[in-house]
């Protein structure tokens, strides 16, 4: 396995991969969403059913709040996973 094109990833280029394909992700899925609620699909938060218009306003804060939620969540993941594989890779002179 050759990893020298990626052994000088940084947690800053960790993050921006992250936030880009989780963006891809999360921006079409929204408007999907927007689109079933605007005809007549029910948003259901906490067990409770959200028509309309204030379905809408609830999919603007529960959607990005998600997302970033999600990149963050991703991104302290991969980058401790990478710590950690940077330095057992160090150990065994793959790196």
């Amino acid at each position: 396995m050759d990893i020298s094109k990626i052994k000088h990833l940084k947690s800053q280029d960790i993050l921006t991969l992250v936030v880009y394909s989780c963006g891809a992700f999360m921006i079409p899925s929204f408007f999907i969403a927007v689109i079933f609620i605007l005809f007549g699909a029910p948003l259901k938060v906490n067990g409770t059913e959200y028509f309309g218009f204030e379905a809408i306003l609830y999919s603007l804060l529960v959607i990005p709040l998600m997302a970033v939620i999600g990149i963050l969540v991703l991104w302290v993941n991969l980058g401790l996973g990478w710590k950690i594989a940077r330095v057992i890779l160090n150990i065994f002179g793959r790196l």
